[in-house]
């Protein structure tokens, strides 16, 4: 914008001299000279100046980045040399005196001490014992055990089964003192005998199967069984 003005103001300065050189020129011309026609008068023209050539685009330049500060490495504190302790003066050397002799002391024994006085303490008494068993309970049980186990031996014999023989066998058996079976007979018949052996059989099997208390062992008893056959059965 500075430079169009300046440029306007250059052009009218130009005109404006030129207009004043004419007319001093007029002026001194001299006046016996035939008047001469007067000449076309002078114009100025002011014309635009010439745009100025655009300027050249000065693309910007990158800012390069600011240098990264310098970061001084701590440097570790100077050692601080401590002066050594002047040595200390030696110090007198003084002789003690020698000790002394220490007489010996005999000790006499200390006196015994008294024994403590026994208190007595509560008395403890052991449970009773429990009574023992009632030999004809042990009995009872040892004759159950076994006829539970001559049952599994029972057998019917065939004649008397084809024949339609019944009966019951009462049978005895005695129990030595060592816990063998040492007789077993019949104390009352069925009144056949092919039952009446059958069921002596049967208990020979069983007696050895069943153990005798040791309770009952030491003296010798015996007891009765009963076998009863039944074609019902």
């Amino acid at each position: 914008m500075n430079e169009h003005v300046d440029s306007r103001a250059f052009t009218y300065a130009v005109g404006a001299s030129l207009a004043l050189h004419a007319l001093l020129f007029v002026l001194r011309a001299p006046e016996s000279q035939p008047a001469r026609p007067a000449s076309a008068p002078i114009v100025a023209h002011i014309a635009e100046p010439e745009a100025p050539a655009p300027a050249p685009v000065i693309e910007p330049q990158p800012v390069p980045p600011p240098p990264k500060p310098k970061v001084e490495k701590a440097r570790p504190p100077s050692k601080v040399v401590q002066p050594e302790p002047a040595p200390a003066a030696p110090s007198p050397i003084t002789v003690a005196p020698a000790p002394a002799p220490v007489p010996e002391i005999t000790s006499e024994p200390a006196p015994a001490p008294a024994p403590a006085a026994v208190v007595p303490g509560p008395v403890v008494t052991a449970p009773p014992a429990p009574p023992a068993p009632d030999p004809s309970t042990l009995i009872a049980q040892y004759r159950s055990r076994l006829i539970g186990a001559a049952v599994r031996y029972k057998r019917y014999p065939l004649p008397a089964r084809d024949n339609g023989w019944e009966g019951d066998v009462i049978v005895h058996l005695e129990i030595a003192a060592s816990g063998e079976l040492a007789e077993v007979k019949i104390k009352r018949g069925s009144g056949h005998p092919v039952l009446d052996e059958q069921a002596l059989e049967m208990f020979r099997l069983a007696a050895p199967e069943v153990p005798v208390p040791p309770a009952l062992r030491g003296g010798a008893f015996g007891f009765d069984v009963r076998a009863v056959y039944s074609l019902k059965d």
